[in-house]
């Protein structure tokens, strides 16, 4: 097999990286000035700032995209979350036990709930494992 000639490369280059915007584009949708909000709210909540313009960006396309998984794996219960019917609020959290545990391997602790323990006791034994 022939390997591409330098123009032929570059034109697969551009094709690729088209389509590559293409899908990144179609993949985020049309929400991504709201979810740049809500990190920006994120790194101020938690005193993140980068240096890197490279490194924001990168940081802002795994918080993108963790947004987007998780919001495609929310089910459809019989709960609401904040911007429901209820007005509640839940935590979302991840199992280590793989994806046929809760709702697709998550779970949705409700947030300020009466008791001082929180639910489960989140409030005073949240607990989590590292590596």
């Amino acid at each position: 097999m022939m390997a591409p000639s330098r123009p032929m490369a570059a034109v697969l280059l551009v094709v690729f990286m088209a389509l590559q915007g293409t899908a990144s584009a179609y993949n985020n949708g049309s929400d991504d000035g709201v979810t740049m909000h809500m990190f920006e709210e994120w790194m101020a909540r938690f005193g993140k700032a980068y240096t890197c313009h490279g490194e924001k960006e990168h940081r802002f396309a795994v918080f993108r995209d963790n947004v987007h998984f998780i919001r495609s794996y929310k089910p459809q219960a019989s709960y609401d979350t904040a911007d429901g019917a209820t007005g509640k609020k839940y935590w979302v959290a991840k199992n280590s036990w793989g994806k046929t545990w809760g709702q697709q391997g998550y779970i949705l602790l409700e947030k300020d709930v009466a008791s001082p323990h929180g639910t489960c006791g989140l409030a005073v034994s949240p607990f989590y494992p590292t590596v």
